[in-house]
């Protein structure tokens, strides 16, 4: 009996060394980094539609603090932005698919949360350097749009010679 209570606790000594250096070799720690942005990533993406959609919602129900949450947008102009420039790629998409109805760009506006249809135009102009009425009327109808943004990827490159036709148009 005793050797089996020392033999337990070697096991369990064992086992908590291989962790506890686990942990503190880089290559876990920036695994777990990834996995752990990816996870919010995600979170956010299924998220866009709603609102009232912010960092502390975000790191509340994701168990992250404020400090990590902003650092994972650094390269990206931080948390709202990243936010914003998902929200306008999607719209991009979803203008692609549209008919040229009255009323479609305030409509696609409200549905990726943007509440004024004119500040809505400006930032989708400021992305794209086309307003949302020129996508609209080019016909150009885009795939279903994918998680990972292709569809959007390919539609930039269609939208080429409608930039350049706008930009020309805009400076005359």
């Amino acid at each position: 009996l005793a050797e089996a209570k020392v033999l337990s606790d070697g096991v369990t000594s064992l086992i908590r060394g291989l962790i506890t250096r686990n942990l503190k070799d880089e290559t876990i720690r920036t695994r777990f980094a990834k996995s752990r942005e990816i996870a919010v990533r995600r979170y956010i993406k299924s998220h866009l539609q709603n609102p009232l959609l912010q960092p502390e919602h975000i790191c509340r129900d994701l168990g992250i603090s404020r400090a990590v949450l902003y650092r994972m947008f650094e390269e990206d102009g931080g948390v709202v932005k990243a936010k914003q420039a998902l929200r306008l790629d999607w719209a991009m998409d979803q203008l692609c698919m549209s008919q040229k109805l009255p009323g479609a760009v305030g409509d696609i506006a409200k549905n990726w949360t943007f509440q004024d249809p004119a500040h809505f135009s400006r930032l989708f102009r400021d992305r794209f350097g086309l307003r949302p009425t020129d996508v609209i009327a080019s016909g150009i109808r885009s795939p279903d749009p994918s998680e990972d943004g292709v569809s959007n990827l390919l539609i930039s490159d269609s939208l080429n010679p409608l930039r350049s036709l706008y930009s020309k148009i805009t400076k005359t």
